[in-house]
């Protein structure tokens, strides 16, 4: 087997395409240098307007009085709200239950089983028409229900909009409550314009539509968001340990102001403002770690695609939730700050404040493996529908080896071709990339799968994000060979796989938060958006070439999932080459 791997290795780099796509992989490495482009990354950095600022004091007294939301005040505030969050829950308050309450109230106004409620006193009106207290008990009864309903709507409307998730309500829901509450207060504008009986057709609507109690029926599809009560009380370590931190980081202020504060010098500034980021970022991680993990929490008996149904959840990614709260919860354990660390690689931004060799190399890398794939899928493609449309197959066939064997050495030839051609092309991008912009770059805060964080020097996750390559490249050359063994055609073997190719690309930009498609082997292939890179995006939304390269994490999907997937496909599909090609008839 391993002379017929060497003869099928050889007849691949005698092929006049070996030297074309040599020639497109230099060709990218040029190119790449002038259509790297990237957005450049953004630190919570905290930065003052310098108008009117110009010594160190100046700032200092900006940070401790100023309204600015990095100022002392908004920070402190910031731990103060993660408390009340945790406040909240900690006392298990059920807003499901009352609002309930409310409308059970405001119901009570309009309720038959009263003599002092609206109806009874519109009856009353009826048999005594004349009656001037009855009628002004009536006006007052009707602006009394009017504004309950209103104050209603107004409570629900607040815990909708409220930054606690007290409940959650799918946005169908949420519409047709709002569209019962408008129906209902509209009546009391339309009564309005019935001078001769306003309170009859306000009762009468009422009473037709029924809506007191389909708004009774909305409540109850409202569904629970129960963060665990043990959890609560745990992130509450996190809130103190913020505000132990920023007591001790605020005498560091404080004592450098005393030292410097006639010091107009940038460097001293900038000092000041390192201190200030810290004090800052102590009480945003806390707070993000407070509010994220109860979301999390919260969420967690829901799958990814129900919570983005819910009211305010619509562009929600439980994933991208998980995978920032790793980093904050990393950061904030090990009294680290985001801007120590380099970001995982992306072609959307840099991984440090400043482009590096590696940021250009992964981007060069990733160019290069679009058109190594091409290649590879119509390589592959004519392993079998070429040699059978040339009638070289024929004569291997009948020379002294078995049809697996001969399979097998195909299938390893156009794989470690595909193996040389990236491993030679992310030599060069890095080279290209460490001539260019200096090789110089803070270790990388990665995260994996959404749920460990962790530090990696950005040479190996270079390595890392190679291999991802190759195994991307792996998956799309085994289901050409698969082609080329159905098909006798080379023509068609290569078109069909290469429009597979494309369709897989089309998927990975368009589908996002399509379970189904999340299932298709095609968009599980690329494993390294698992290491923190898919949600990486410094402003805007990416451009049509950075969707492409940047898949993102389907809704639901993780790598284990991704994993199986790939796996399960991988294998299918060789078992059914080799079951093909056994009973393939050559001729």
């Amino acid at each position: 087997m391993f002379r017929l791997f060497k003869a099928e290795l050889k007849k691949i780099f005698l092929k006049p395409s070996i030297f074309v796509v040599t020639g497109l992989i230099i060709l990218m490495l040029a190119a790449s240098i002038f259509l790297y482009s990237p957005r450049i990354k953004d630190l919570e950095y905290v930065k003052y307007n310098s108008t009117g600022l110009a010594t160190v004091n100046d700032y200092y007294n900006y940070f401790d009085t100023s309204a600015h939301y990095q100022a002392k005040n908004n920070i402190d505030h910031l731990l103060a709200k993660a408390e009340n969050y945790l406040d909240y829950y900690q006392s298990n308050s059920n807003v499901v239950e009352e609002l309930k309450s409310s409308w059970t109230n405001v119901k009570a106004l309009y309720d038959v089983t009263s003599q002092s409620d609206y109806i009874s006193l519109y009856n009353a009106l009826q048999r005594s028409p004349s009656d001037e207290t009855v009628k002004s008990d009536l006006i007052n009864k009707r602006a009394e229900l009017k504004t309950a309903i209103e104050n209603f709507w107004s409570k629900y409307e607040e815990y909708i909009l409220d930054e606690k998730i007290t409940f959650l309500v799918t946005s169908n829901l949420n519409d047709k409550i709002n569209e019962h509450l408008l129906t209902m207060t509209s009546y009391f504008t339309q009564a309005e314009r019935n001078i001769d009986d306003p309170d009859g057709f306000i009762v009468n609507n009422l009473k037709n539509s029924n809506l007191f109690a389909k708004v009774f029926e909305d409540l109850d599809q409202f569904l629970p968001f129960a963060p665990n009560i043990e959890l609560v009380n745990e992130l509450y370590d996190y809130v103190n340990e913020a505000k132990i931190r920023n007591e001790e980081q605020l005498q560091v202020i404080i004592d450098f102001n005393s030292e410097k504060q006639s010091s107009n010098s940038d460097i001293d500034i900038n000092e000041l403002l390192g201190y200030i980021t810290d004090y800052y970022l102590n009480a945003n991680y806390a707070y993000n770690i407070v509010v994220d993990s109860i979301k999390i929490d919260g969420l967690s008996k829901y799958t990814a695609i129900n919570i983005t149904k819910f009211k305010g959840f619509t562009d929600t990614s439980i994933y991208e939730l998980q995978e920032s709260n790793a980093k904050y919860i990393y950061l904030f354990n090990n009294h680290k700050y985001q801007y120590q660390f380099a970001d995982s690689f992306s072609i959307i931004q840099p991984s440090n404040t400043q482009i590096s060799g590696y940021d250009y190399s992964y981007f060069a890398l990733r160019l290069c493996t679009f058109f190594i794939t091409i290649y590879i899928v119509v390589l592959a493609a004519g392993t079998i529908a070429g040699e059978q449309s040339s009638g070289t197959l024929k004569l291997l066939a009948i020379r002294p080896y078995g049809r697996n064997k001969l399979l097998s050495a195909k299938i390893l030839a156009t794989i470690t071709v595909g193996a040389i051609l990236i491993f030679v092309s992310g030599l060069a991008s890095l080279v290209v990339g460490g001539i260019t912009y200096g090789i110089k770059s803070l270790p990388v805060l990665a995260v994996f799968n959404s749920t460990v964080a962790f530090s990696i020097n950005p040479f190996l996750l270079y390595l890392i994000a190679m291999i991802t390559m190759f195994i991307e490249i792996l998956f799309y050359a085994m289901i050409s060979i698969f082609i080329s063994t159905v098909f006798k055609s080379n023509v068609a073997a290569v078109s069909i796989s290469t429009l597979l190719f494309f369709v897989s690309l089309v998927l990975n930009v368009i589908a996002i938060n399509q379970p189904w498609i999340g299932l298709i082997p095609f968009v599980n292939v690329n494993l390294f958006k698992y290491f923190g890179s898919a949600f990486l995006s410094n402003s805007g939304k990416p451009k049509l070439l950075e969707s492409i390269l940047t898949p993102s994490v389907f809704a639901g999907s993780t790598f284990i999932s991704s994993i199986i997937i790939y796996s399960i496909s991988f294998i299918i599909i060789t078992l059914a080459t080799h079951l093909v090609f056994k009973r393939r008839d050559i001729k």
